[in-house]
């Protein structure tokens, strides 16, 4: 595999499968071979060409530098592809994530506003843009936000996180009520609550404490 990735012409026959590379660096990538995963995307993105076939491999490539928090690896990757494809939404979303994730809130809110402007119904950009409004004190922005992904968005992952969200912003606003009937969304999917929580939402449940339990006998009950 590594020889086929750095071009070795004995495995050029290889070349022949349906976008092999790809699938390797998937496979690479899935067993956290970050570095071997690079290398046969990087390798696969030299000969594709059609759209559809890049944007698989340019967010592979990406997830391989965010995997490993090289954030400005990610970035500089995205910025270098920006000029040929201006338009792009799925480009402006990982550069988006990206920045959130090096918590520069202000490019990021900057990259997911233009990628929703670009395509409205694109899966995470909407949970994205919440995250960061919630993330510098916009909690009225941000349940708007969240509110729109629950309506035009289908990922059932992100519905999750996003009711998740809406009750950290309501208890940030002293709406303690709507923040646990949020919460209760978030328990009603119970394929992710409990086991998929990101840092923010843990701490969340940790600041609740007490009063998490209570809410809980107090819903229960009212069932």
């Amino acid at each position: 595999a590594s020889k086929l990735a750095t071009g070795d012409p004995a495995f050029n026959w290889m070349l022949g499968g349906r976008n092999i590379l790809y699938k390797m660096g998937k496979l690479f990538l899935e067993k956290g071979w970050h570095g071997q995963a690079s290398r046969m995307l990087d390798r696969e993105i030299e000969r594709a060409t059609a759209l559809e076939e890049l944007e698989s491999l340019w967010y592979a490539l990406v997830r391989c530098h965010r995997e490993t928090g090289d954030y400005d690896k990610a970035i500089e990757f995205i910025l270098s592809l920006l000029p040929n494809h201006p338009d792009n939404p799925l480009l402006h979303l990982i550069l988006g994530e990206c920045h959130m994730e090096k918590r520069n809130y202000t490019n990021a809110t900057a990259s997911l506003r233009r990628a929703i402007a670009l395509q409205p119904k694109m899966n995470w950009v909407h949970f994205s843009l919440g995250k960061c409004l919630y993330m510098t004190g916009d909690y009225r922005g941000a349940i708007e936000v969240l509110d729109r992904n629950l309506v035009v968005c289908s990922d059932r992952k992100s519905h999750f996180h996003s009711w998740y969200f809406k009750a950290m912003a309501y208890h940030s606003l002293g709406q303690r009520d709507e923040s646990m009937r949020c919460l209760d969304q978030a328990r009603a999917f119970s394929e992710f609550f409990g086991i998929e929580e990101i840092s923010e939402e843990r701490a969340f449940l940790l600041e609740l404490g007490d009063d998490l339990t209570e809410a809980t006998v107090t819903n229960s009950s009212l069932r």
